[in-house]
């Protein structure tokens, strides 16, 4: 399998262990994502009603995202 890493984080003082976003050519129709795992239960809570039982919630730096990259209608 071949990773092609798209975008990394800026300040990171490690390159190979930073929120990222990649490609991998056995499935060029996805994009996988690194983040920092959100451990706060609070924050957990707050998200639960937006995510599957197969899906975690993470975060990165604000810049490695678009800000409105949703058509969805606003906020949650």
């Amino acid at each position: 399998m071949k990773i092609t890493t798209l975008r990394t984080a800026g300040g990171c003082p490690d390159e190979r262990t930073c929120v990222s976003i990649h490609d991998l050519d056995i499935h060029p129709e996805r994009r996988y994502v690194i983040t920092k795992r959100e451990t706060n239960p609070d924050i957990l809570a707050a998200f639960a009603h937006l995510m599957a039982d197969d899906e975690q919630l993470g975060y990165g730096p604000a810049d490695m995202f678009p800000a409105h990259d949703c058509a969805c209608g606003g906020s949650a």
